[in-house]
């Protein structure tokens, strides 16, 4: 409209576009009356063009990392969790993940066990897509039970402690960690204890083994009237770090004097 007579001219200046995904043009028209007065107005349109969500991939799953069995959780170095790939049609795109609502994962700890963690990518025009794997936290342990029998029906008379009777020993080992164990072994602390079966090698989470051990008793071993040793378990990770473990096992023996 205008106060003055007449209609008045309404030309197109210019059209400026910004954006990308999203687009906002802005237009621009001169508008002038017959008495030669002149203003400018403008106009904004809006339009999206991207409908299609970005592309994002996670590393592959379940991340199993191992820790020292006195660690209790593992901490992320550096973007070893970050999305492998982060991609989009157009503008920019960016990442955030469910455990700290970050672009990063650089110093997230994970306790043992399954952790699920989701990334999730969004573009300038608000799609967006997801991935989801697994860090998995394993940690190595072993157990030894160590059980000894004392058999005096070795020399005669029985049923009193000789010399030349024995210990008869049953050792059970089992991995109470997370992770598989390798080199597992049965040793004992006395060299004379002489074991069988002590070699076991490889130990799944869960698993058990049994190892058998004789000891054959001296008159010092008599004198003094007890006999105790200590047995270990020991083997390592995946990572090659030691784990062991330690039982002992007291046996009395009872002097019994004689005369003849």
């Amino acid at each position: 409209t205008d106060n003055c007579t007449g209609t008045p001219l309404v030309e197109w200046v210019s059209d400026v576009v910004t954006g990308t995904c999203s687009k906002t043009m802005t237009r621009t028209y001169r508008v002038s009356d017959a008495c030669g007065n002149v203003t400018t107005v403008t106009q904004t349109l809006t339009k999206t063009d991207d409908t299609q969500a970005p592309a994002v991939s996670c590393p592959t799953s379940p991340q199993i990392r191992i820790i020292p069995p006195s660690a209790t959780q593992y901490t992320t170095s550096g973007t070893e969790f970050n999305p492998v790939s982060l991609t989009d049609n157009c503008g920019t795109v960016t990442a955030t993940n469910n455990l700290n609502g970050n672009a990063t994962l650089a110093g997230q700890t994970f306790g043992l066990g399954n952790t699920a963690v989701t990334w999730t990518a969004t573009d300038g025009c608000t799609n967006s897509s997801t991935c989801t794997f697994t860090v998995t936290v394993q940690r190595g342990a072993i157990d030894i039970v160590k059980t000894g029998t004392l058999n005096m029906t070795v020399v005669n008379p029985t049923g009193r402690v000789d010399t030349g009777d024995r210990i008869n020993y049953t050792f059970t080992v089992t991995n109470t960690g997370t992770t598989t164990l390798y080199n597992v072994v049965v040793t004992d602390a006395n060299p004379n204890v002489i074991i069988t079966g002590g070699t076991i090698g490889t130990m799944a989470p869960g698993a058990t083994a049994n190892a058998t051990g004789v000891y054959t008793l001296t008159q010092a071993d008599i004198n003094a009237g007890i006999f105790n040793n200590t047995a270990t378990a020991s083997g390592v990770d995946g990572n090659s770090n030691p784990v062991s473990d330690n039982d002992g096992d007291t046996q009395t023996l009872t002097q019994s004097p004689a005369l003849t």
